[in-house]
């Protein structure tokens, strides 16, 4: 039922306080903002690969939030992942902020294991000229990569050029990679094989993996000429494009020189 009357009270659905306008169930005595009716049951987030849900019947239990390390108070709402060997828990508020959510809800029918595999599958290698099996792993030896006109063959091992580097990444080469007989160019073997499109906890958009030349990395800012993954999206408001090295940090780091975990964090 909705009451229009003030009041204080905490709500179920968010766990933050409220003083007007909200849900009562009478059986229950479930007291719901107006606002958080509408919680969507699924959503993707750019902090998370799985797809978390919504819940407020979660066990009691110490927990952070994994958006701002803050405690999480589970006996209220929150968003958790389901995936049994995931922990991962946020504030609703923290979810559904603009920054971390498109505001799409993601259906029940959802098949998340096959739309993962179809993202890590999918890179710019067009074509793959010849195969080598070395044990129960077959490797392609010779490839076409969209972002270079001429083949490229995989190097295993042997001496590697000082002044060499990859590229993609634009770090130092180090076997094994890729590279064109005909000029002066380089890919590692995990550069060549990156997916078209991944997520970034820094943008609520899918990326697409680009070679743009030169542009500023937006986490870094530093200047970049290798490849980078770029938001595509018309609707965009905020450009947003990022070298290969910042796109790969892991969001938590445990460091011997400091005994609690970091965490990335970013100041756009």
């Amino acid at each position: 039922m909705l009451l229009s009357r003030q009041m204080s009270f905490i709500c179920d659905f968010c766990g933050t306080t409220g003083d007007r306008t909200h849900y009562l169930c009478a059986t229950c005595n479930l007291l719901v903002h107006k606002n958080c009716i509408s919680l969507p049951r699924n959503i993707l987030i750019t902090r998370h690969h799985h797809v978390i849900s919504h819940s407020y019947s979660l066990p009691q239990q110490d927990e952070l939030c994994r958006i701002c390390y803050e405690e999480v108070d589970t006996r209220y709402g929150s968003y958790h992942c389901s995936a049994s060997d995931c922990n991962y828990i946020a504030h609703v508020h923290c979810a559904t902020d603009k920054a971390v959510w498109d505001g799409k809800s993601i259906p029940e029918d959802y098949d998340e294991r096959s739309m993962e595999a179809l993202d890590e599958s999918i890179n710019w290698i067009t074509d793959v000229v010849p195969k080598k099996s070395f044990g129960e792993n077959t490797v392609a030896v010779e490839i076409k990569h969209a972002y270079h006109d001429h083949n490229l063959r995989l190097t295993f091992s042997g001496e590697m050029n000082d002044d060499g580097q990859c590229d993609g990444c634009m770090r130092p080469i180090s076997t094994p990679f890729y590279s064109c007989e005909q000029c002066k160019f380089f890919l590692h073997k995990e550069c060549a094989e990156l997916p078209r499109n991944k997520r970034h906890p820094f943008h609520k958009h899918l990326l697409t993996l680009t070679n743009s030349n030169p542009k500023f990395c937006s986490a870094c800012e530093r200047l970049d000429n290798g490849f980078s993954y770029k938001c595509n999206d018309g609707d965009c408001r905020q450009f947003f494009e990022c070298d290969i090295r910042c796109t790969l940090l892991s969001n938590t780091l445990e460091h011997p020189s400091h005994e609690h975990s970091l965490f990335l964090i970013h100041n756009f």
